[in-house]
């Protein structure tokens, strides 16, 4: 039995088996792409920009692992791997990935060793296995309850020290974008996302939080990037300036005008 999984997944409830489905009609519509998995009103070109940016947060968290061999890694919401290629490409080759929807367990077996297919709310981790876990637009999928209760069942599985990754929705935007977006009001998969205070109230006592914001920059030249998007070089500069107005600053430099976004996060760590 691999050392980071201590059982297999549960069964999944009816309304897991539900979001299942809903998750095989994506994955079938869209395929192994950033489309499948992030905002799927946005064109390819700012989906592929938000993709670059969840991908340099995740490196910034998890650089300190990269020099750790056996250091064992969890993926939260895997889907299919598109967050483990780059924790593989930083040289951390021990991941893990737990997800619903079985094409995306399948292709991220794959290609990188272990998917597990069911609910985040139940992490099947080993005790004090995991140095690192990330979660990244997948809590909010569950409900506020059920993110928490998961979130305190996957800190038994952390190892002191350990660095944690959580990003969803900002709420604050999802309201604008369901008035304007009347289509997205019956999209099954169009939930509310989290505030900042959901996601902080969520957080088990355990952990310290490091570091906190959001996509702020690339939301407020969100109508710009729309624009451009067919002018490459516009839009490469446009998001080259919301890449460093959205990098990762400690908490105590975190501006207010950072708090709202598209996207929100929080880095946290496993207190020893």
């Amino acid at each position: 039995m691999n050392p980071a999984i201590k059982r297999e997944a549960d069964q999944p409830a009816s309304s897991d088996i539900r979001m299942q489905t809903d998750w095989s009609v994506r994955q079938a519509e869209f395929g192994n792409v950033p489309q499948a998995v992030l905002l799927r009103n946005l064109p390819p070109p700012v989906n592929g920009l938000i993709d670059k940016w969840h991908r340099s947060l995740l490196r910034w968290l998890l650089a300190p692992l990269a020099d750790r061999p056996g250091a064992w890694v969890a993926d939260l919401g895997c889907g299919y791997g598109r967050m483990a290629h780059e924790v593989v490409a930083m040289g951390i080759h021990n991941v893990a990935g737990l997800d619903y929807e079985h094409g995306f367990c399948r292709k991220y077996q794959d290609d990188y060793g272990l998917a597990i297919r069911g609910s985040i709310a139940k992490p099947p981790f080993s005790t004090a296995s995991l140095s690192a876990a990330y979660s990244v637009t997948s809590l909010m999928y569950i409900g506020i309850c059920d993110a928490t209760k998961g979130l305190e069942l996957l800190d038994d599985s952390l190892k002191p020290g350990a660095r944690i990754l959580l990003l969803e929705a900002g709420s604050e935007f999802n309201r604008i974008s369901r008035f304007f977006l009347r289509k997205k009001k019956s999209q099954q998969l169009a939930v509310s996302g989290l505030s900042r205070p959901d996601l902080h109230g969520m957080i088990p006592c355990s952990w310290r939080v490091t570091a906190c914001g959001s996509n702020a920059g690339t939301t407020m030249l969100l109508p710009a990037l729309l624009l451009c998007r067919h002018w490459h070089f516009a839009f490469d500069a446009l998001s080259r300036l919301a890449l460093w107005m959205d990098r990762p600053l400690e908490q105590d430099r975190d501006r207010w005008w950072r708090k709202y976004g598209l996207h929100r996060w929080t880095a946290c760590e496993k207190i020893e």
